[in-house]
């Protein structure tokens, strides 16, 4: 008789122990960083890191007039476009972007992060754009350097500015010897570092950081046209 519960009860603490093991290991892969629960609250985490830092630096992202050259400020969503001259899925979704200007369905403005290592004209391109963007004639520059890829391989700025309206070429040449361009890509860049952003394009709005071709219209999702607090 003692015999027979004692095995019952060694069949019982094995059940036990088994079921605990079963209950550790699915625990572990369900909260593990790669488990189902684990990646979705660290994919969470990682998101609410990333409005905190859009947020400290929203200020300084929006300080520059958007792609209608006028300051953001109005009612319309604000998304933030980090792209590079060379980069061709820039080039891929510039007419959504263009088109949502046009439709004043958002402001855009555009952040410079030339991707030196594989695109070597593209910060050349960029503080073109900036030396025209100082007359006024951001967006036309812009719309150029978009719309005819050639243009950037022959770097021909100044015929580029002509294209694009600036009147005064003798200012714009100097503009693209001074330091004022560069450093004003520069400070662009390590917006871009500050929010760990890489490549291009990627956009940016109060929600989140969106990447690739696909990020403009995920980032229209919602966007808001301030700050979340």
């Amino acid at each position: 008789m003692d015999q027979k519960k004692d095995g019952e009860g060694g069949r019982d603490r094995l059940g036990k122990i088994t079921n605990i093991a079963i209950l550790g290991t699915l625990l572990f892969l369900l909260l593990n960083p790669s488990g189902v629960i684990g990646s979705w609250v660290a994919r969470q985490f990682a998101e609410k890191r990333q409005q905190q830092a859009v947020a400290a630096l929203w200020g300084e992202l929006t300080g520059l007039s958007d792609a209608d050259g006028e300051a953001t400020g109005d009612d319309r969503p604000v998304v933030i476009e980090f792209l590079d001259y060379q980069c061709p899925a820039c080039r891929a979704v510039a007419p959504q972007v263009s088109k949502a200007i046009e439709d004043g369905s958002a402001s855009i403005v555009v952040r410079h992060l030339p991707l030196e290592a594989i695109h070597p004209l593209a910060r050349e391109a960029a503080k073109a754009v900036v030396c025209a963007e100082q007359q006024g004639r951001f967006r036309a520059a812009h719309e150029a350097l978009m719309g005819d890829e050639d243009l950037v391989s022959r770097r021909d700025w100044l015929g580029m500015a002509e294209t694009a309206g600036v009147v005064d070429l003798s200012q714009f040449a100097e503009c693209l010897e001074g330091e004022g361009a560069d450093e004003r890509v520069a400070a662009d860049m390590r917006m871009a570092e500050a929010l760990g952003i890489s490549s291009t394009p990627t956009f940016v709005t109060t929600r989140g950081i969106f990447r690739g071709t696909g990020g403009f219209e995920a980032a229209m999702v919602g966007a808001p046209s301030s700050p979340a607090n």
